[in-house]
């Protein structure tokens, strides 16, 4: 799986982009080791909960499927709720 390195954080009424990782497209292993880290230019409120979204890629034999997808080149946005500490 390959993981666009462009996340989006709901915060204040929008989406705040942020990136992760050093290259435009991760493996999910590299992913798991760089983690998620919301930059310090993003204050988060602790106790509040969060939303991020991102999108991935995966190579199913013969061609690319996004989250959620049989269909190639078509998937949906993940999103994932948190609670800042």
């Amino acid at each position: 799986m390959y993981i666009f390195n462009k996340l989006y954080i709901y915060k204040d009424g929008g989406w705040q982009p942020f990136t992760i990782g050093a290259s435009k497209w991760l493996t999910s292993a590299n992913a798991s080791a760089s983690g998620y880290t919301i930059p310090a230019t993003i204050t988060l409120t602790p106790g509040q909960s969060y939303y991020i979204a991102s999108w991935d890629w995966r190579w199913n034999g013969s061609c690319w499927l996004g989250p959620d997808s049989t269909a190639c080149g078509q998937g949906k946005w993940r999103l994932q709720n948190f609670k800042a500490e």
